[in-house]
């Protein structure tokens, strides 16, 4: 009797065990699915994700897997993703290190996507910095994109117009390469309003009317409305309220328009004497709060309502104070830092490993060979005991050669990372200065203090060669053999070269190079590299390494 429950329970458990490796097989099949259909596919999954029963997800990489498609599935349905914030950590935590490099890609971008969401904008960036990097590590144009589109958002959500100038234009080139469909003509609309929030008008306008001929190829109403929209606040930006009426009607008519976006009909409206259609606008208007306190100050005092005016424009100045205060105490700077201070130590401990496997490997190649020479040569003892000496001192020469290596390149790190510490003040300043477009009276005295500096910098001979030396000294004479190899180059060349090695951001040394745009000192950098690649492989390595 014993005996045949022990069978009924074996076999019982044997069910249960072949119950559940069926049904993760399943569900593993499914995510698969999904997955592939939602990287080729602009819909979502999402109704299909959450008839999945998760309790019977056992595996922890299918249980990854389906909270980063879930978070995906959410994100493309337009749904909140406040609540994704810890599984998406996790998810993230869990792929990133591993061969699965699409899925780390995937579960960082959209952890960026949640913390962009809660308003962590430092957590955000270094999140879509890691899948840029991963997407490029994979050359996945798609993903390279979007994850420039990540990047820009942060930066113009923080008015750092520039890089998120710099990044918009990776997004539509990248985004153009993979030849994916809306996601071009978005991204030509993010680019649209990134030039319009950086003064480049010509620029939004002549997208804008691209913008508005593909929408009508496609059908997309809400395209064509964001176009003429952009068009309309590009106009307005330029005070010229008349000509940016019409858009901002052609964009109502497809009842698209936002009570914000109906404020600045009121406005513009307001501003040519319009006042009667402009009151009868705010009087349909919903919900007012929708509306900015500068739009409320502008269409007051347009109206002639001193009173209610002077109020809106003291709850805006409030509003801008608070803003500012936020901008200064946001250390984005920080944030990447420590990403690539992160990366730097993932890739010096993947390094060790590898001495460590490369090591042990040459210990086991040195022991087949010392034991096919006791084999073939057994009867000669004092010849074999010569041979696996020299093995040994030999072994024991390239061990102490690979400890002084690593041991030279650490103190070459820490040398270098020290020469750019030492400058790290003077290149948050530096920043600050350039991205502050009303400062204040604290601003004012950093300004003047940095200003001093920087025409040292970009001005003073005798600095800029104490600077050189230094750079000569600690890293291996470079800017010498810089100068050596290339003898007919501008000083601004040179300098520029100088700033990357000292690790000024590109900012900085558009102030030192006295660039107005910062495209000038990109595109200068860029035909620097263009020459340096044409160098032996040695050089050329030696340069790049440096020049970032």
């Amino acid at each position: 009797m014993m005996k045949q429950l022990h069978i009924s329970i074996i076999l019982v458990l044997t069910a249960l065990t072949l119950l559940t490796a069926c049904g993760s097989t399943e569900t593993a099949r499914q995510l698969k699915e999904i997955d592939g259909y939602m990287d080729a596919h602009p819909d979502t999954r999402l109704d299909d994700l959450l008839a999945i029963d998760s309790s019977l997800i056992t595996r922890t990489s299918d249980r990854m897997l389906y909270e980063v498609l879930l978070t995906q599935a959410i994100d493309k349905a337009h749904g909140s993703l406040a609540t994704r914030d810890s599984v998406m950590q996790v998810a993230a935590d869990w792929f990133t290190g591993r061969s699965d490099t699409r899925h780390a890609l995937l579960a960082n971008y959209f952890l960026g996507r949640v913390k962009f969401e809660k308003e962590d904008y430092p957590e955000s960036l270094v999140a879509m910095f890691k899948a840029h990097d991963l997407a490029k590590e994979l050359d996945d144009k798609f993903w390279i994109g979007m994850s420039a589109r990540g990047i820009a958002d942060v930066y113009n959500n923080r008015y750092n117009t520039g890089d998120g100038v710099h990044y918009s234009e990776i997004e539509l080139e990248n985004l153009r390469l993979a030849g994916r469909q809306p996601y071009i003509n978005y991204a030509m609309l993010d680019l649209a309003n990134t030039y319009c929030n950086n003064r480049d008008y010509e620029k939004t306008y002549e997208i804008c009317r691209q913008l508005t001929d593909s929408a009508n190829k496609y059908s997309d109403t809400y395209l064509y409305s964001e176009a003429q929209k952009t068009i309309a606040v590009t106009l307005m930006t330029e005070t010229k309220f008349e000509k940016s009426i019409p858009y901002m009607q052609s964009a109502a008519e497809t009842g698209l328009l936002s009570t914000k976006d109906s404020a600045f009909l009121a406005f513009a409206l307001g501003k040519i004497g319009k006042n009667k259609e402009a009151v009868a606008i705010l009087n349909n208007i919903n919900n007012k709060n929708d509306v900015s306190y500068w739009l409320k100050y502008e269409i007051n005092d347009n109206l002639g309502n001193t009173d209610s005016a002077f109020n809106y424009l003291k709850k805006e100045y409030d509003d801008l104070n608070v803003q500012f205060r936020e901008r200064i105490s946001l250390d984005l700077s920080s944030a990447l830092a420590n990403y690539y201070e992160m990366s730097r130590q993932l890739k010096d401990e993947k390094l060790k490993t590898s001495q460590i496997y490369n090591h042990f490997l040459a210990v086991i190649i040195v022991l087949i060979i010392a034991i096919g020479v006791l084999l073939a040569n057994r009867y000669y003892k004092a010849y074999e005991y010569k041979i696996e000496r020299n093995v040994a001192i030999a072994q024991s020469l390239r061990e102490t050669l690979a400890i002084k290596k690593s041991e030279y390149d650490i103190a070459k790190a820490e040398i270098r990372e020290k020469m750019r510490d030492e400058f790290s003040i003077l290149d948050e300043l530096c920043q600050k200065v350039y991205e502050s477009e009303n400062p204040t009276a604290a601003c004012k005295r950093v300004s003047a203090a940095v200003t001093d500096l920087i025409e040292q910098l970009s001005g003073d001979k005798k600095k800029i060669e104490n600077l050189e030396r230094m750079v000569d000294r600690n890293c291996d004479n470079v800017i010498s053999d810089f100068k050596t190899d290339f003898s007919n180059l501008k000083n601004a060349d040179y300098n520029l070269f100088l700033y990357s090695i000292l690790g000024f951001s590109i900012n900085s040394i558009s102030l030192f190079l006295k660039e107005e745009k910062l495209t000038s000192v990109y595109e200068r950098k860029r035909r620097l590299k263009d020459k340096i690649k044409k160098l032996e492989p040695i050089k050329r390595d030696k340069y790049l390494n440096v020049l970032g």
